[in-house]
């Protein structure tokens, strides 16, 4: 009620747009890490690879969303509720390749600490703005702000856990073979 018809269809068809992308733009990857890794522990070398590719990815999607809710126009309100989702798309890829490095050593217990986290701050911070701010597009702020801080205790956790994997590598060679792997688990 407090968002209003209009404002509660914009920001729900924001975060369905924003869902549907997130599919997409993991393109399958964290779950050919799981199989493979799971199978073969010299996968977990390969992390700094698809940690390059899952960030190119993810900035693929915010950047689709973001042109999206340019190209349609009119609306600045859409505009900004999916420009938000798609910082929050790029957040939530990122973290679901560290999710499935965890899920590969079947040590789930960090991914459910961090999505409760997660749901716990946009819980308190949607409940703010519900009070000071109610617009559609500073509730999908909030959802960005809750992904980047679960995304950031992570890389804190895994640095202090895994910490020679979390350096980045760009390699458009690997890239493709694990493209060409995982497109048809995606």
């Amino acid at each position: 009620r407090v968002l209003g018809a209009h404002g509660y269809g914009v920001f729900a068809i924001g975060l369905s747009v924003a869902s549907l992308v997130h599919m997409v733009a993991q393109f399958g990857v964290p779950a050919l890490f799981v199989r493979e890794s799971a199978q073969d522990r010299k996968w977990e070398h390969m992390f700094p690879v698809l940690l390059g590719l899952m960030l190119l990815l993810g900035l693929g999607a915010a950047l689709t969303l973001g042109g999206v809710g340019f190209a349609l126009g009119g609306n600045s309100m859409f505009r900004s509720v999916l420009s938000f989702f798609g910082v929050y798309v790029l957040a939530m890829t990122l973290l679901e390749l560290f999710y499935s490095f965890f899920r590969a050593r079947e040590d789930m217990r960090y991914e459910a600490v961090l999505k409760f986290l997660q749901a716990l701050v946009i819980l308190m911070l949607g409940a703010l703005v519900f009070v000071l701010a109610p617009t559609p597009g500073v509730l999908a702020l909030v959802y960005a702000l809750g992904a980047f801080l679960a995304l950031f205790v992570m890389v804190l956790f895994f640095r202090r856990m895994a910490g020679s994997l979390l350096c980045l590598r760009l390699d458009i060679r690997m890239f493709k073979s694990i493209l060409s792997r995982s497109w048809p688990v995606g």
